[in-house]
């Protein structure tokens, strides 16, 4: 199974300002096009991870142009993404579900359970979308354990 890990951190409003500055792409806020940056992931995260075509879905909603990745296993670069995640995606023990996708502005959030003969993992991947293409992402992943002290499930 490939590992893709994240660091967390927090920062204060400047220092996220200056993120913003320095970043290879904009952050601009795109009003009420929730509906339509919704969609586009959904059907993008299906495409590619559910049906499991991961080279046509990166090509039909990964921009070109642009795509910014915060994996830090993963190189920006739509290609990149195809290249580094096509044989796990392809692995045929491979299973991914969705249990909800959320929008403000111009990011979108989805929340969802790869599960692999050995592992199932918790997943929030988030998107940026900017003229109906996906341009930025960010990832944070969890190992489901058998329980959880709350008993509540993780996704």
């Amino acid at each position: 199974m490939a590992t893709i890990g994240l660091g967390i951190s927090s920062c204060t409003a400047t220092e996220e300002k200056k993120r913003e500055e320095t970043s290879p792409v904009s952050h601009t806020k795109n009003e009420r096009i929730e509906p339509e940056s919704r969609e586009i992931v959904h059907d993008f995260y299906t495409e590619a991870f559910v049906k499991k075509d991961l080279a046509r879905a990166a090509d039909s909603y990964i921009s070109s142009e642009q795509y910014v990745q915060h994996n830090p296993n993963v190189e920006n670069g739509k290609q990149n993404f195809v290249e580094a995640l096509g044989d796990y995606v392809s692995d045929p023990n491979l299973h991914v579900s969705v249990s909800r996708v959320i929008a403000e502005d111009d990011m979108v959030v989805v929340h969802a359970t790869w599960e692999t003969l050995e592992i199932s993992t918790a997943v929030a991947d988030i998107f940026r979308v900017d003229n109906a293409m996906i341009v930025e992402h960010w990832d944070v992943q969890q190992a489901i354990p058998e329980r959880t002290a709350s008993g509540n499930s993780m996704v």
